[in-house]
């Protein structure tokens, strides 16, 4: 019924804006940390990195709020759209939910990552100061610079995570273990399929490093371009080490590969407790 469906959009916005809530707060110092040691070039677990865990929170907290939170609600959003089509979810099937929700995820946050790494540069870091100064500067083409190489980023690891964690969870859960295999299934997942869509987010943060007056190169030729500077390097290890700094597999790839996790169990457990609310009455 109309207000059923009412019912679930409400219930899937609310589970998605309290998860990105949630997360944003919980890791908020593991990605500052994460900043810190690439800026520094200093090694990701230095004390140094974790002092003031909060600053600066406030002004990128908005767009950390919906980067956290939207995953989940694209996630139903796209699965209820595939379910109609075909049904069930099948391996195949949950490879298609997981692009879709990657192109969407894609096209959303681009505008507000875009800004992120703008107010980077800046002395005045807020969000709205940033974001006039990119439209002053190149209209409305600076908030979808690297909206490519997003997409396709985003539509392989969606592919990966959800048809990794479909399998997964079909495999191993029980009625004794279902939360246990829901957090692991999704863990192992993303840190796949991060690994797997590392080189588009390289391309990703080239194309956000170019000024807002500026076009930025295609996709293809930075990634040429990275195997030229790979190839330099003198032995295999130098040049695997190398292409790891450069994809920031490692400390990023275990935020993720938590993040996803904690963000996953932590919207169904809203979801659910939306559910009861509203079948109780209160």
């Amino acid at each position: 019924s109309m207000i059923n469906q009412k019912n679930e959009k409400r219930n899937i916005a609310i589970a998605g804006f309290l998860t990105g809530l949630s997360v944003a707060v919980l890791f908020n110092p593991w990605d500052r940390a994460l900043y810190l040691s690439v800026i520094n070039k200093t090694k990701f677990l230095q004390m140094e990195n974790f002092r003031r865990p909060y600053q600066g929170f406030l002004q990128v907290a908005f767009s950390r709020i919906v980067q956290g939170g939207v995953w989940y609600p694209l996630n139903d959003i796209s699965k209820s759209i595939v379910m109609r089509w075909k049904g069930k979810e099948t391996f195949m099937t949950s490879i298609l939910i997981g692009n879709i929700v990657g192109a969407m995820n894609a096209l959303i946050m681009n505008p507000f990552t875009a800004v992120k790494y703008h107010t980077w540069g800046l002395e005045n870091k807020g969000f709205f100061h940033s974001t006039t100064r990119m439209i002053k500067g190149g209209g409305i083409r600076p908030f979808y610079n690297g909206v490519f190489p997003t997409i396709i980023r985003d539509m392989v690891f969606g592919g990966i995570y959800t048809s990794i964690k479909f399998m997964l969870y079909e495999r191993y859960a029980n009625d004794s273990n279902t939360q246990i295999v829901k957090f692991g299934s999704s863990a192992i997942s993303a840190a796949i399929a991060t690994v797997a869509s590392g080189p588009f987010n390289y391309v990703r943060n080239i194309h956000y490093s170019y000024p807002a007056n500026k076009r930025t190169k295609s996709t293809i030729r930075v990634l040429f371009a990275l195997q030229k500077e790979t190839i330099m390097k003198k032995t295999t290890r130098e040049r695997l080490s190398y292409l790891q700094q450069r994809f920031r597999i490692g400390w990023g790839t275990a935020r993720v590969s938590v993040g996803m996790s904690v963000g996953l169990v932590f919207y169904d457990f809203v979801k659910a407790y939306y559910i009861f609310y509203m079948a109780i009455g209160i």
